[in-house]
């Protein structure tokens, strides 16, 4: 999961730089489809004309790399000189999802919000993988100060998308929901998650030579962040929705890093009697010293919390796992910035060798051993 939210991490950045930098690219039609002929289109309710594979993405910036340079926590920034050489962090890890999947297709991509001013540049993708059999939705994290403000509009609001299942008196982030839920943009009669149901429906019920046969395919939402945020909010949603195109007798699957609380304990029971059916599952992974995921339980009014199997991430020491729990410790505001990057969480969750099993734990036996039990 996190190497595919790297994929779109890379992605969506080197996207917004073709479409913000006066520079004639090479090949851009590679990762900006809107540069291809309508005639490629595969599918009718995305924004994305064709699908990228990682192969795309490798070629583009390997014919542009002096046009792209990266931080000491693998940000990726235009270099205006046009002169780098060095190679990217990101596209080792590409090169491994090629490697290791080579049949991974991005066939959406909607960021169609993300240069208006003030708005939010809430970004999702969906990831079709052929050799794992799942669709994957990936939600990008806050990345503008909009972003942010609407991180901590957190007083309580029940969605209507939610009413038909959540427990009575159920509160969750209006922010969070806002996002998903309410913002349209100008010309747009359609939601955020009007538009990935739309896109999921078209996608599962494809009958499109190479994309059909999609119909049983698992169906994972991952994101780091306020795109964990949103993957649990989607997640939840889906579950409880009953959509009929859904797979059947296959749970939603969340995969979230560093996602803030989204809801109160009439949530987190919601969300249980979801998991309790085998609608839901959630791996939520946190990471010691960062404080978005206990945010809200900072503040006077922490009536929030966090739901699923919560794996929680050391520098040197074996990861913890936990069932509807919250870690809580000491932040120090000084580290707390680097301690919530995509970069430390890689490296405290695969480079610690003690954590070796764990990342090879199917998610069904996490459930086997931490949820089940208290239930």
């Amino acid at each position: 999961m996190l190497r595919s939210s790297n994929l779109i991490y890379a992605f969506t950045t080197i996207r917004d730089v073709i479409r913000t930098e006066n520079v004639e690219f090479k090949e851009s039609y590679l990762v900006d489809t809107q540069f291809a002929p309508d005639a490629n289109r595969i599918y009718e309710t995305t924004y994305m004309k064709h699908s990228m594979d990682p192969a795309d993405l490798l070629r583009f910036v390997d014919l542009n790399r002096g046009y792209f340079k990266e931080t000491d926590t693998q940000s990726i920034l235009f270099d205006k000189t046009g002169t780098n050489t060095k190679k990217i962090s990101f596209e080792e890890g590409v090169e491994s999802l090629q490697e290791k999947n080579n049949d991974v297709h991005v066939v959406e991509c909607d960021d169609s919000d993300g240069n208006e001013k003030l708005k939010s540049e809430l970004v999702y993708s969906i990831v079709l993988n052929r050799n794992e059999r799942r669709v994957t939705v990936v939600f990008r994290g806050s990345v503008t100060s909009r972003d942010w403000i609407q991180n901590f509009e957190f007083w309580g609001v029940l969605p209507d998308e939610v009413k038909g299942f959540a427990k009575e008196g159920t509160k969750m982030h209006r922010g969070f929901c806002d996002y998903l839920f309410e913002y349209k943009l100008k010309n747009e009669v359609e939601t955020k998650y009007e538009r990935i149901v739309k896109s999921l429906r078209e996608i599962y019920t494809s009958t499109k030579k190479g994309y059909d046969g999609i119909e049983d395919y698992s169906l994972y939402v991952t994101g780091h962040s306020l795109g964990g945020a949103m993957a649990q909010i989607l997640a939840f949603t889906l579950a409880g929705s009953n959509l009929d195109f859904l797979p059947k007798d296959k749970p939603v699957r969340a995969i979230t890093f560093a996602s803030p609380e989204v809801g109160d304990s009439g949530y987190v029971a919601s969300f249980m009697e979801l998991e309790k059916a085998s609608k839901l599952r959630h791996i939520r992974v946190s990471n010691q010293g960062d404080a978005v995921p206990i945010v809200f339980n900072l503040t006077p009014i922490h009536t929030f919390e966090q739901p699923g199997v919560n794996v929680h991430v050391y520098k040197d020491n074996e990861a913890t796992v936990q069932y509807n729990k919250i870690n809580k410790f000491f932040v120090n505001p000084f580290k707390a910035s680097k301690r919530h990057t995509p970069l430390e969480y890689r490296q405290h969750l695969f480079g610690v060798k003690e954590n070796e099993n764990l990342i090879n734990t199917s998610t069904r036996k996490l459930y086997e051993d931490y949820a089940e039990p208290q239930w």
